[in-house]
């Protein structure tokens, strides 16, 4: 991060995994079972100003492998200088 006048260069890369349940694969009498995951990824670049909320990121969230309607992710970001 760097600083100039309350404006912040602020690089974020934030991800969110979530287990959402086990997944079973094989023919019957030989089945194995696996964890399934969904993750939510960002990478950004942006300029933000001192002490203020600055919206990243807007996700829709899948369920297994459906997108979940009426569901978002907001990341904010905010950056405050220690005194």
């Amino acid at each position: 991060m760097t600083v100039g006048e309350g404006l912040w260069d602020l690089r974020l890369a934030p991800e969110l995994v979530e287990f959402v349940g086990m997944r079973t694969y094989g023919p019957e009498g030989a089945e194995s079972e696996m964890p399934q995951f969904n993750s939510g990824r960002t990478s950004s670049s942006l300029r933000v100003r001192d002490n203020t909320w600055t919206l990243v990121s807007m996700q829709t969230p899948y369920r297994g492998e459906k997108r979940e309607t009426g569901t978002k992710r907001l990341v904010f970001a905010k950056v405050q200088r220690a005194r």
